[in-house]
């Protein structure tokens, strides 16, 4: 059974905010829920609708769940998250890592100009708005781990990992497993369930390249 799913804000606030839309016919599997209530731990609705950059912020947070790193950086004193381009996702993460752990580590926020200071990074969120060359960044990123999530129409056709999309208003997420893997990166099945899976050539295909 096909686990894609629709990813959407609820709209009621003794509900978690994140929930899958499936047809009449499909039942929750296990693995989803379980990833389902990992990912919206640190977003439960106290409103109406959750602001997109804050659900985006959460995802990344909760991403790190379900990815093993390779032992040299996964044995870092912190679990540091980079941003590229400062905007409105960059300012909620600064709000939720706030006394957050991630494998007994303390959470950092940095935000990068330039390839040379990926070192650190497991994870590097780029923005919609970053107007720098996103290939050699991207290349760079994966030849030491980094973990790339994006929000671009060409983000995974240029080779980034992950790229949040927005569907009918809903917030959802692609997953390259190919160029993870390649960056020694293991994704879990669990978080794959609920993605998007696509490759650069599917992408740079339905753009008309």
């Amino acid at each position: 059974m096909k686990l894609l799913t629709r990813i959407v804000i609820s709209t009621s606030p003794t509900r978690s905010c994140l929930h899958r839309q499936v047809g009449p016919k499909r039942t929750w599997n296990v693995a989803a829920l379980l990833v389902i209530a990992a990912l919206c731990s640190p977003c439960q609705a106290q409103q109406a609708s959750v602001p997109e950059p804050q659900i985006k912020a959460a995802f990344l947070l909760n991403f790190a769940k379900f990815i093993t790193w390779p032992e040299a950086r996964a044995s870092a004193d912190a679990f540091t998250i980079c941003t590229l381009g400062k905007e409105e996702v960059s300012d909620s993460l600064e709000d939720m890592i706030t006394g957050r752990e991630i494998g007994g580590r303390k959470i950092l926020l940095r935000h990068i100009s330039s390839p040379g200071e990926l070192s650190q990074c497991a994870v590097l969120f780029v923005s919609r708005k970053e107007k720098q060359p996103a290939i050699p960044l991207l290349k760079a990123a994966g030849a030491s781990s980094v973990l790339t999530v994006g929000e671009s129409d060409t983000f995974i056709a240029s080779g980034g990992m992950v790229n949040f999309v927005i569907d009918e208003g809903h917030v959802r997420f692609q997953i390259n497993p190919v160029i993870a893997e390649k960056a020694g990166l293991k994704i879990s099945s669990k978080l794959l369930a609920i993605a998007q899976l696509v490759t650069p050539d599917a992408v740079r295909a339905g753009l008309g390249n």
